[in-house]
């Protein structure tokens, strides 16, 4: 693995921090009643602190090395990636989620998805350095910039009254199997397996920053995606 540049690595942080302070704007616009006001803060409040909480404590894990040694048996890194994403599901399927899927209005919740246009772009600068392995981007298997950019497309289609009953529908379903694809290849790309070669391996993740993208980016496509299929299947 190669040593990020600075571009890289304030593209990245950026990146989360914008997005968690998006998701974190929508959990509070779903707390906000008919006359503008915000029902429960204590609510808003934990959410704010169990994000900040969880970034900190990943980033901790992995500036300490623990989850670079995939000698380590079992290796700690897939613990905590099964871990987060066991919790993003739990999220989903929570009260919280349940609030924020009744407050939330389809194009936002699509909408929301558009973090991963950049995502993959800042993804593709990493594998341009070297830092993460070229499969993992779009110029290899991941095709996870059409989610990004026709969620940009759909919420705004949506948001003018111009989409059909099945557009939200099908890019639940585009968007799903595409995140399922990545996530594949980000697998198969670590050490124990390594697809594509001992060249090609995932362990960029296992760095801080980098570690945030399995951790949180990841989990909130997947929080999105579950609550935008409860809310058509609802519906």
């Amino acid at each position: 693995m190669a040593d990020p540049s600075v571009g890289l690595l304030v593209a990245f942080v950026l990146l989360v921090l914008a997005t968690a302070v998006l998701a974190l704007a929508l959990v509070r616009r779903a707390h906000v009643d008919a006359d503008g006001q915000l029902g429960s803060q204590r609510a808003v409040f934990y959410a704010f602190v169990a994000v900040g909480c969880w970034m900190a404590f990943t980033a901790a894990l992995a500036q300490s090395g623990v989850l670079s040694d995939f000698d380590r048996r079992p290796p700690l890194l897939p613990i905590l990636v099964a871990v987060s994403f066991a919790l993003a599901v739990a999220i989903a399927f929570s009260r919280l989620g349940t609030r924020v899927m009744d407050g939330i209005s389809l194009a936002w919740l699509i909408g929301f998805q558009g973090f991963r246009l950049p995502l993959e772009l800042v993804m593709q600068r990493a594998a341009e350095e070297g830092v993460m392995p070229i499969q993992m981007s779009f110029s290899g298997q991941n095709l996870d910039i059409i989610s990004g950019a026709t969620a940009l497309l759909v919420a705004w289609l949506i948001s003018r009254g111009l989409a059909t009953k099945r557009t939200p529908w099908l890019w639940n379903i585009l968007g799903s199997a595409l995140l399922i694809n990545v996530l594949v290849v980000a697998i198969l790309s670590l050490p124990m397996f390594a697809r594509w070669g001992p060249e090609q391996l995932n362990i960029w993740v296992s760095h801080a920053p980098f570690v945030w993208l399995p951790t949180l980016l990841v989990p909130f496509a997947l929080i999105a995606h579950l609550l935008l299929w409860r809310k058509l299947l609802r519906r």
